[in-house]
């Protein structure tokens, strides 16, 4: 018999009920993932002295979207920003294991018995600090501050928030990409959002798309 690690029991009727797993591995957009692999990547920073890893929910525009966060206590205080801890992380991490939030925090909180109270665990804010952010500069920025802000769940978005820092993934690539094309009137694949990642960037990277799509015409 193959041990896959998940929890089921027999029904009067014959029928097997999934009631979780004995083991941390979870699913997120076909993806198996261990979330103590992430854990142990954290950990192996500097200056991480302890490191959590939750699945948390968020309403998107299209509804519930499942992502990674990850919580982290320091044992030193001059530790890169999560902008610097995420790229460590992708060094030893695929993308889809990196979580998309990362939270500082004191000192985790534990139940009575002195284990991890993952229950406690606050849910993260995007990482927009308010110094670090830019307002949209034209309509068109602020056109796309607006989708992303629908599409992401989140209440502000800065011209210069990196999309997958934010909170966003492939899949909310898709449909930040559709938006963009019916709102501003020609395509805007999923590729430009992850070469440019900012709307600054993306902003201005439109005329020169837009001169592209001429010249396809052209030629036709």
């Amino acid at each position: 018999m193959y041990k896959t690690g998940d929890l089921a029991k027999w029904l009067p009727d014959g029928k097997i009920l999934f009631t979780g797993r004995n083991d941390d591995q979870i699913k997120i957009r076909g993806y198996r993932i261990e979330l103590a692999e992430i854990e142990h990547a954290l950990i192996q920073i500097p200056g991480i002295a302890q490191a959590c890893v939750l699945v948390r929910e968020r309403q998107t525009s299209s509804g519930s979207s499942k992502y990674l966060a990850g919580y982290y206590v320091l044992n030193q205080d001059n530790l890169p920003d999560n902008a610097s801890l995420s790229e460590q992380l992708r060094e030893t991490l695929p993308d889809y294991m990196v979580p998309q939030m990362l939270v500082r925090m004191d000192s985790f909180p534990l139940t009575n018995n002195a284990k991890l109270d993952k229950k406690a665990f606050p849910d993260p804010e995007p990482d927009t600090r308010e110094d670090d952010y830019t307002a949209p500069q034209n309509e068109v920025q602020d056109s796309i501050c607006s989708i992303w802000q629908e599409v992401l769940g989140i209440t502000r978005v800065g011209i210069t928030d990196d999309f997958f820092r934010i909170g966003g993934n492939s899949i909310l690539a898709i449909q930040a990409s559709h938006r963009m094309s019916t709102a501003l009137g020609y395509e805007v694949k999923v590729a430009d959002i992850f070469k440019s990642k900012n709307i600054e960037a993306l902003s201005k990277a439109l005329p020169e798309l837009m001169v592209d799509e001429e010249n396809i015409e052209k030629e036709f």
